[in-house]
Formats: structure tokens, sequence, C-alpha cells
């Protein structure tokens, strides 16, 4: 196995990240993070978004209020679920996060950890992550 890098793919990386839209994003702190918005089709036609997963949080998202949302992910969620939506808010947090960048198990000195960041940011960040980004805000209000 060879351990240089493959050309190809570091050839079609630098080209795919020039291709991607980043965003600045004012959090509530008043701080800016760029972020680009995570590839949702992609994953889940690979299984990174497991179906079974997707279809519970759909129903979640699409109730009146956020009252009804936290009761249909507690009817409907299990022990299961719950480990596939962390797992997926990790890799949501570090993919979404170009700078600073965020690394939740510690692997990238240069990142930042959950815990670095504010409460108030972190939630925003999420928010952000799991809507689609800019996107996904322009869209809350149609329905």
């Amino acid at each position: 196995m060879s351990t240089t890098p493959n050309k190809t793919k570091t050839k079609y990386l630098k080209f795919a990240s020039a291709a991607r839209t980043v965003e600045d994003v004012t959090l509530p702190s008043g701080f800016v993070f760029k972020m680009r918005p995570a590839p949702i089709q992609a994953w889940a036609a690979t299984g990174v978004l497991p179906a079974s997963l997707a279809a519970k949080m759909q129903a979640a998202a699409q109730a009146a209020d956020t009252g009804a949302a936290a009761e249909e992910v507690i009817k409907t969620f299990d022990e299961d679920d719950f480990l596939k939506q962390q797992q997926l808010s990790r890799r949501l947090l570090e993919y979404c996060c170009v700078d600073p960048k965020v690394s939740v198990d510690g692997s990238d000195p240069e990142a930042l950890a959950p815990e670095d960041i504010t409460p108030g940011d972190f939630v925003a960040l999420m928010k952000w992550c799991w809507s689609g980004g800019a996107a996904g805000e322009s869209l809350s209000n149609f329905r």
C-alpha cells in the first residue's frame, strides 16, 4: 500500500472545496464562523444518514411547534435512534464548521472542541447545521 497521497483524489478534493458554498455565520456572541452546508442528499444515499432515522426526524420536523416535535421524538425514537442522531450531529458539526474547525474527539489540535464553544453559540451552530444553513433558514417560513 502506497503512503503517497492519491494525486487524483487530492486534485478532486481541491476542485470540490473551491466549488462549495461557504457562508459567514454570525453567532449570538458576535463571533463569525465560516460554515458550509452538509451534503445531506449524498449522506442519505450512502447511509451516513440512516433511512429509518431520516423518516423519524422528518416526522418530528413537521410538528406544529417545538413542544410537539419533542413529543414526536420521545414517542418514536429508541436508544439506537438517539445514538445515530448523536453520531450524525457530530459529523454535521465537524463537516459544517470550516473556520474555525471543530473536532469532537480532539484529533485535530488546531480545532475547537465543543466544550470550548459558549452554550449560546453551540446551540446556534447546531441549529444552522441541522437546518441546512442559510438555505434552510430561508425555507423555515415557507409551508
